[in-house]
């Protein structure tokens, strides 16, 4: 009884660590590099149409801040 415990409790644990560890193979010779992926990539210029929106947002942003500046406390 305590022969058969032992080789099934053997048995799982190294079932587990094989079937844990196993890396596939890649069918490429060139694998994936990951080295680079935490450079920064710099976005291109905005265009004048974004510089436009973002102009008129943050105007719209500044009146909204001084309107609830504006507001009694117990309206913030």
């Amino acid at each position: 009884m305590v022969a058969k415990t032992w080789l099934m409790l053997l048995s799982v644990g190294l079932l587990s660590t094989v079937s844990g560890c196993y890396d596939e193979p890649s069918r490429y010779d060139n694998r994936p590099s990951y080295q680079g992926a935490r450079q920064m990539i710099k976005p291109d210029a905005p265009t004048e149409r974004e510089q436009e929106y973002r102009k008129q947002r943050r105007s719209q942003e500044r009146a909204y801040e001084q309107e609830r500046e504006s507001r009694p406390d117990w309206l913030r």
